[in-house]
């Protein structure tokens, strides 16, 4: 970094006279990149309204950053590897909708590849708005606007997704996340003795 970005600096941590140098952090709720954690927040009131069988099409619009990490590649509508898969907003989207929520599982190879869940993505759009640019990084502004088969159409808004410092998650959703991951991996028992490490990890 010195060598080829900024010369030589010194550095330093953030410096608090109580001690604590991490003053504010935000959690993902869903196992998926960080700017499609709105959007899987939206699925329950997607469906709430309309059945994936009659969705025409999904309009996004959000700021750059999401655009850009997730959204403004071809490759993001035809992923071919969990890493693509992770990144592809079209993808995770898709998927939250047809099974109601996504977890490790939902990267298989098979649902990669699955046809019906390619047709779903086609039909989703993305665009970079820049007056939502604007409002980032206070807000982390989208909206989701859903065009029926039946001819209807409705939008849906989010700014602030489950586990941001402005929405936090509780610990019920920390503990359910934690629940559906360790699960896969681990016994009850291992799972428990987490949960008490954790507990009491000021003490450490």
């Amino acid at each position: 970094l010195w060598e080829r970005v900024t010369g030589p600096f010194e550095f330093r941590l953030p410096y608090r006279s109580d001690g604590f140098v991490l003053e504010e952090t935000s959690l993902k709720v869903h196992p998926a990149e960080y700017h499609s954690q709105v959007f899987l927040d939206l699925v329950p009131s997607i469906l709430e309204r309309v059945s994936v069988a009659d969705i025409a099409s999904i309009r996004i619009e959000t700021y750059w950053l999401c655009y850009s990490e997730i959204g403004s590649e071809p490759a993001k509508w035809e992923p071919d590897s969990r890493e693509t898969a992770d990144h592809s907003l079209p993808f995770i989207l898709a998927i939250g909708l047809r099974d109601g929520s996504l977890g490790l599982s939902s990267f298989s190879d098979s649902n990669l590849h699955d046809s019906e869940l390619r047709s779903l993505m086609q039909r989703i759009s993305i665009e970079h708005n820049p007056e939502f640019t604007e409002r980032f990084p206070e807000e982390l502004f989208s909206r989701l606007t859903v065009s029926t088969r039946s001819g209807q159409t409705f939008a849906l808004e989010g700014t602030y997704p489950k586990g941001h410092v402005r929405n936090p998650a509780s610990e019920a959703d920390i503990d359910a996340k934690f629940e559906t991951l360790a699960a896969e991996v681990m016994s009850p028992e291992r799972r428990g003795a987490i949960r008490a490490a954790v507990a009491q990890i000021d003490q450490c």
